[in-house]
Order: C-alpha cells, then structure tokens, then sequence
C-alpha cells in the first residue's frame, strides 16, 4: 500500500464536517431578512416624512417662531386681510432662494415672511427666480412696468396691476458716517401694501402739499408718508404755489402744519378742489401745531368750513389722565392728553382695543363756529376731558395753570358741505382739522402702546371712503432672543418628556418580545 493512500474513514469525517460549513441557518435567514426589511422600510419612511413635513412647513404656517418680536412670521391684521382676499395674487421674488437662506438674518427672514402669504392664503402664490439662470424672465412683466425689474426685487401682480419693490422699501436704514446699515425689517408692511394696492379696485390717492412746516413735524412726515402708502393710497407731492389748479384725480390733500401763510390765491384752488365743479367727494386734511405763525388766509379758509384753530395748547391738568410721551420730532417727552371718541357710533369701532390711548400732544384747542348752515355742518372726532385747560401760547415757564378755566376741548373735528344727488344719495366734501400735528408723530404711529396709528388711517379711510387699512410695526432682528411661553414650554415638555419616549419604549419592547419568541 503506497504511503499517500488517505484512511478511507477519516476522509468521510472531513466531508461531512464540509458539509455542516456551508449548511444554511433557515431560521436566522429568515429573522434576519425580516429585521433588513424592516431596516429598508423605516428608513424609507424617515425619508418620505421628511420630504412630507418640509412640503407641508412650506405651504401651511406649521413653523413654531420662538423670537420675542415673532420676526418670521406675519401679524394678525395682515392674516385678517388675507382671509378677504378674492382676486389671485402672485408674489415674485426675483432671487434664488437658496442664496436668500445662505445670506444675512434679514434675507433668512424675508424669505420665512413671503412664504407666510401663500400659507395664509389659497389666493397666493410665490415664486422665486434665479435671474442669472433665467435672463429674460422679467420681460414678462414690460406691458405692466416701465421701469427695470432687477436682482433682489419683489414684483407683486394680479390681473393687470403690478407692484414693484425694492430693497429699499424692505428695511429701515440709519447712515453711520459713509455706511448704511439695517436697523429693522418692514417686509410685511411692504409685501402687505402692495397686495393691498394691486388688489384694490378703486384706489384712492392723497396729495401731500409742500410746505415748509416746524422742523419737529418735518421729522415725521416721512414715516406718515409711509403709513399711507402701506394701507394702499397713492401719494402725490403738491407745491400749491405753482400748480393751476389741484387734478381732480386726488381724493384728499393733506396740510402739514404751514408754518407760515398761504395766499389767498392758495386757499381759493383748496376750495375749487373741495367744490369740484358741484360734484364735491373731496376732502382736506389740515393738521395744525402750537408753533405756527400767524395765519390769517388760512384761518379764513376754515371758517367757511365752521372751524377755528385757537390759540395756546391744551393742558390735562389731571395727573390721573395726563400722559407723558415721547415726540420724535422733538426728542424730548411731552405732557400730553388723550383723546376720547366723541361719537362712538361713528368712530367708535375704528380702533381694536379701545384701552389704548390715542395721544395728542400739545394740541391747539379747536372750535366749532356752528352746528349746522344751510348745506353745511361739523362734527367733532375727539376730544379731550373736562379737566383740560389751556395754556396761552406767550406763556412763560412760571405760567400758573391752577387759575386756568378747565373744560373739554375738541382736538380733532370736521367741517362738512353736502349735496344729495338724483338717486338720492348724500355726497360730502370734508375737511377734517387736527390741532396737533404731533397725533402723526413717529413714536405716536409705530408705538404698540397707542392706537394712533391704527385711528387715523380708519378715520381717512372712512372719510375717502376707502376699506379699512392695518397698521404694522416694523421688527428688529438684532435683539432676536429665543424667549417661549409657558404654553409652549408645557407643549415641547409633552413631546420631549412623554410622546417621544413613550414611541421609544413601544418600539423596544416591540423588538424585544419578538425576537424572545423566536
């Protein structure tokens, strides 16, 4: 026998100890399947919930907002708007969105804020185009706009009307030396503007005289400015002096506090305007300060219209009722009264919380020369309380207020003529005086501690007949701060504490007791 030959036994023990190598574990391969299906499975739906979620953030508000000032979302008034809406609006930004997220806090928030118009309303959409990838895009918008639609611009359109805006009509700006820098965003007040105006079918337009005014009303004669244009009107600059006549195109001319007279040739175009060839439908809005000059013409004006602007200014004698507030125009606090409606059923839903002051600082106390005349008429607005007196206006700084007569005082009236036309309908022209032009002071309108704001445009709006308009603080980002209620601390508690580890807990014992049973 040669010395290679294998024993034939041990030869069987090697192939079937092979054989057990390369015998298959059914059971596991079976448990072990399932477990990678399962794998698969949840994964897929990871990703299928986070593709769902980011589709549903996008169109529906489902984002919680934790900063103090709520900076990404939008306010309640203009949600209330939106729920009106009826004409299909869309909003173009003409950026690429994913460079607006990549950029500063205010693009991340403006972008966070144009979102929140299509969630808030099936009538919007919103678009964002990269204008380097498409060149010609706003080529379509040329039979709307004459003017150049460039990078970074918000083109608002629906049907024929078309609303441009740019960077400039987002933020609010302060130089520093040669640099600008942002110190807050007015995106909403800006994007619900010009929804507003595309949206509206009968838009009116206000004509703002210039004149020179005290530098303290100057001040904030922009910002009023602004408020107008954000509920909607169009705003036109008027110089009196060299015009032939105001275009009857205007609905109402407001007068800043002249500081000094207008000619007689001046107040007769206010009244042709007024008078409107026999049509009326116009208004005035004079608002007057305690610092004007003598103004004899126009003085004159206003009687024909049973108004007198008195002199001095009011004083609320009552520590109780009198309010110290802030004048930008002045940068100094002023003791001021407040105004109280005097027809509440008139005026008296004009404003949504009624326990806000409307503050008139330092208004010349206002007269009415009569109740009713042939086809005319007045009417007070607001007036002040019956501890109110008057400081005449040479008073030196010793003045001795206690000996003053104290009575109400009208701070805000309006001088009315009417017609009634052939189907019977009353048609007015109106001016509406106010003795302060303070009432329009920046920190008056922007304060959410005042219903200035939200009163004066209601009381213009029902005056040119135009819908009521909203009022939006503009919001800072600087002082952001992750600040949550305690609602929400009891919300995230819930979800942190319980829901997500209790689904934890279900899945372990899940697991567990299926592979214990194998």
């Amino acid at each position: 026998m040669s010395k290679n030959t294998e024993n034939p036994e041990k030869t069987t023990e090697i192939q079937k100890d092979k054989k057990k190598k390369f015998t298959v574990n059914k059971r596991k391969l079976k448990y072990g399947s399932v477990a990678a299906a399962i794998t698969v499975v949840f994964t897929a739906a990871v990703v299928l919930l986070n593709v769902l979620v980011t589709s549903l953030t996008d169109r529906y508000p489902l984002k919680l907002d934790l900063t103090a000032d709520k900076v990404f979302e939008v306010s309640q008034e203009t949600i209330d708007f939106l729920d009106t809406l009826e004409n299909k609006v869309n909003i173009t930004v003409m950026q690429d969105e994913s460079t607006l997220e990549l950029g500063s806090k205010y693009d991340k928030q403006l972008v966070e804020v144009v979102k929140k118009y299509a969630q808030n309303s099936d009538n919007i959409s919103v678009d964002f185009i990269n204008m380097d990838k498409n060149p010609n895009y706003a080529s379509k918008y040329s039979d709307m706009y004459k003017g150049e639609i460039k990078e970074g611009n918000i083109v608002v359109t629906s049907g024929d009307k078309i609303k441009v805006l740019t960077a400039n009509e987002l933020y609010n700006t302060e130089s520093y030396y040669y640099y600008s820098y942002i110190t807050s965003s007015k995106a909403e007040q800006a994007l619900t503007s010009a929804v507003m105006y595309v949206t509206d079918d009968n838009p009116k337009t206000i004509g703002i005289l210039t004149v020179t005014s005290p530098s303290s009303v100057q001040a904030s004669l922009d910002n009023f400015r602004s408020m107008l244009e954000s509920n909607g009107y169009d705003i036109e600059d008027i110089d009196l002096m060299s015009v032939q006549s105001i275009d009857s195109s205007i609905d109402m001319i407001i007068i800043p506090a002249p500081l000094n007279d207008f000619t007689s040739s001046m107040t007769e175009k206010l009244s042709d305007f007024l008078y409107n060839d026999g049509n009326l439908g116009k208004n005035v809005f004079y608002m007057a300060n305690y610092d004007q000059n003598k103004t004899p013409n126009i003085d004159s004006f206003l009687s024909e219209w049973g108004i007198e602007a008195g002199e001095g200014y009011i004083y609320e004698t009552d520590d109780n009722l009198r309010q110290v507030a802030p004048v930008y125009g002045m940068q100094t606090y002023i003791a001021s009264s407040v105004g109280q409606i005097a027809d509440e059923d008139t005026y008296g839903s004009m404003v949504t919380d009624s326990s806000l002051p409307i503050i008139v600082p330092a208004s010349r106390p206002l007269k009415l020369l009569f109740d009713s005349e042939n086809d005319r008429e007045t009417s007070v607005i607001l007036k002040t309380s019956a501890t109110s007196a008057i400081i005449p206006a040479d008073a030196g700084k010793d003045y001795d207020i206690s000996g003053s007569e104290k009575s109400e005082q009208n701070v805000m009236v309006m001088g009315t003529k009417f017609i009634t036309d052939d189907n019977g309908e009353r048609i007015t022209s109106n001016v509406t005086v106010a003795g302060s032009a303070f009432i329009a002071d920046y920190y008056m309108l922007t304060e959410k501690a005042y219903n200035n704001g939200e009163f004066i445009i209601n009381v213009l709006n029902s005056i040119t007949g135009k819908s009521n308009g909203i009022t939006i603080v503009p919001k800072s980002i600087e002082s952001a701060s992750i600040t949550i209620s305690d609602s929400q601390v009891k919300i995230l508690k819930t979800v942190f504490v319980f829901i997500i580890p209790l689904i934890v807990a279900v899945i372990g014992i899940t697991v567990f007791a299926r592979r214990r049973h194998r």
